[in-house]
Parts: structure tokens; sequence; C-alpha cells
């Protein structure tokens, strides 16, 4: 359930910043689309299985590795669906622009240090 619903909260992101440039939206338009968006992604509960020990050392390893393969399968998630959207993208866009060249956007991206989309 947690991987499902990190992908809905990414692609409602993705749409979300898609919706507020296409429309010519402000950064506040943006915050209000997007703050449920973030605050869920950003939120997380563990469900932590530790069994009966006196041993502290025990007890806190045994919680901050389950809190890590939580997070880290959440990152996980979250970096798998960007980038299935982005090369979805690439390939529309291709099929589309049959001259497009998405290696040089992103060369010319990478190179610009801007991180607006309307470099």
């Amino acid at each position: 359930m947690q991987t499902e619903e990190t992908r809905r909260q990414v692609i409602g992101l993705l749409t979300a910043a898609y919706t507020t440039m296409r429309e010519g939206g402000t950064a506040d338009d943006f915050g209000e689309m997007t703050g449920p968006l973030l605050n869920g992604l950003l939120t997380s509960s563990f469900n932590i299985q530790i069994s009966n020990t006196a041993d502290i050392r025990t007890i806190v390893q045994t919680a901050v590795d389950q809190v890590a393969e939580g997070l880290e399968s959440r990152i996980t998630t979250l970096i798998a669906t960007f980038l299935s959207a982005f090369l979805i993208l690439c390939q529309a866009y291709e099929a589309a622009c049959p001259d497009a060249d998405v290696l040089r956007i992103l060369q010319d991206f990478a190179l610009s240090g801007n991180n607006s989309a309307d470099s």
C-alpha cells in the first residue's frame, strides 16, 4: 500500500507542476496544489517490531534498521516513479517530434544551472 500511495503522490506532484506551468500559475498556486502531496510524501509512520530484550543497544539498532529500510523503500519508489514518468514523456516527445534531442535538452539544463522550467 505504501508503494502505491507514494506513486500517486509523485504523479500528483508532476501533474501539479505541469498544470501550474501550463496555466501560467504562481508559486502560491503550485504550493496550494502540492502542499498536501508533499506532506504525505515527507510524513512516514513506522511499525517497529522489537523483541523483548533488556539490551538498549539492540533495541536502538533494531529501530534504526527498520526505519532505514522503510525510508529506503519509499525513496526507491519515489525515484522509480519519477524516472518512469520521465521516460514515458521522452518516448512520447520523440515519437511526436522525430528531430527531438532529449539529451541536448538535458545537457543544456545541466549547464544552465537553472531550475526553472522556462529555460
